[in-house]
């Protein structure tokens, strides 16, 4: 009994532990254009666009595993949600030390992003706070 009642204790304070981190990244084609993405408990939830006041909500789609490289890749795809539509969506690819993220808008237009590991980083442990 006593080791039932410690797993659900054990159970219960990670249920209502959540861990929230940002990670800043700088678009590949524009060094003007950055994003700050964040995540609670490993899943992005918004992302806000540098000079941006508020950020947008990010929906969960799906998980793809890739494990024929030389370092295994996870990519997550999000649907962008901005005043109740969609009106895009972003693949997050974590792959080893690294994050890019493909932000495809409705129209079809591509931009792509690769984590700032200078901006992100807070001694050594992902930002607590927003990018900006």
């Amino acid at each position: 009994m006593r080791q039932y009642i410690i797993t659900i204790l054990l159970f219960s304070s990670s249920f209502f532990y959540a861990q929230t981190i940002y990670k800043c990244f700088d678009s590949d084609a524009n060094k003007k254009l950055k994003i700050s993405i964040k995540f609670v408990n490993d899943k992005a939830i918004s992302v806000k666009y540098y000079g941006q006041k508020s950020a947008i909500p990010l929906v969960f789609e799906k998980e793809i595993y890739n494990k024929g490289t030389a370092y295994p890749t996870i990519n997550e795809v999000y649907q962008e949600k901005y005043n109740g539509q969609i009106t895009g969506k972003y693949k997050i690819t974590h792959s080893g030390n690294w994050d890019y993220v493909e932000y495809t808008r409705k129209d079809g237009k591509i931009f792509k992003f690769t984590v700032n590991h200078d901006t992100s980083l807070v001694d050594e442990n992902y930002r607590e706070t927003p990018c900006f």
